[in-house]
């Protein structure tokens, strides 16, 4: 489930009106130039009007390359909707790499998806029809190229991460909330302003998944001018924003899980040993 991302600074809008989009040259650049570069590997390269789709021969995305163009695209497609954005004409190179060790060699972390957002390159391991990690790190691109670098992008990355777990949609075939529920009913939950101002601290599947569910939430129930403001101002605002305590505004999110999920199945054990599938 973890997800990292590289930190480039790019321009944060301010207030809530819609930032144009940067301009960025119609080519690789930052990590994605530096990964073509590398002779390490060799590329194969499926061009889009919205995607550079990176493989290499003899590998699961080599078999399945027209999938996971499809996918690029819907993914990019939802990570629009989710920010109630109509366009972003830039190019995202995505690199489809074959091992975790790949991962590690590039980035020194063996994770499973990497988002560097200025170069708008996301790399990742896939070996699967699961897209949920896809999903995830185009949000991230998409997310801090329209909106600019969350407020907590520096600290605890609450809000990115947020966002891009939301975006990400199901998990292992199970909806966030009915997760997220069931982790409510053992107790496992983190209090709202903990999971905001300490996230890293926390185990990686419990607190991404909370982020998302309580993302979800406030964006449906506050609508999405209010959750850009949480965006740009960060948790410490979300009592003016939102006109509510985040004790207030954590106990009905929780409210609504139970409402939502009276008695949440998830079959946790393959879940918290493996993440998202």
């Amino acid at each position: 489930m973890r997800a990292f991302v590289a930190l480039f600074l790019l321009p944060v809008a301010s207030g809530c009106e819609h930032a144009p989009e940067t301009v960025h040259p119609d080519h690789p650049t930052g990590l994605a130039a530096t990964t073509l570069r590398d002779t390490a590997f060799t590329w194969q390269t499926r061009q889009t009007g919205h995607f550079r789709i990176h493989y290499q021969s003899g590998s699961y995305a080599a078999d399945h390359i027209d999938q996971f163009v499809d996918d690029a695209e819907q993914a990019r497609a939802n990570g629009l909707q989710v920010l109630g954005a109509k366009r972003f004409d830039s190019r995202i190179d995505v690199f489809h790499l074959k091992s975790r060790d790949q991962m590690k060699y590039i980035t020194d972390y063996p994770v499973r998806g990497w988002t560097d957002p200025a170069a708008r390159t996301v790399l990742l391991v896939r070996s699967s029809a699961a897209n949920q990690g896809e999903r995830h790190e185009i949000a991230h691109v998409l997310s801090h190229n329209l909106w600019g670098h969350s407020r907590d992008w520096l600290t605890t990355g609450w809000m990115s991460e947020a966002l891009a777990t939301y975006a990400g949609g199901p998990c292992s075939g199970y909806d966030i909330d009915q997760i997220v529920a069931y982790l409510d009913r053992r107790g496992e939950l983190i209090p709202l302003d903990s999971l905001a101002l300490e996230f890293r601290s926390y185990n990686d599947l419990v607190a991404y998944l909370q982020a998302g569910s309580f993302f979800g939430y406030v964006r449906e129930t506050y609508e999405l001018p209010r959750v850009r403001l949480l965006w740009e101002q960060g948790f410490e605002q979300l009592e003016a924003i939102l006109e509510k305590t985040p004790a207030a505004v954590d106990a009905e999110w929780r409210v609504h899980l139970r409402t939502s999920y009276p008695e949440p199945k998830v079959d946790w054990a393959p879940l918290k040993k493996d993440g998202c599938q």
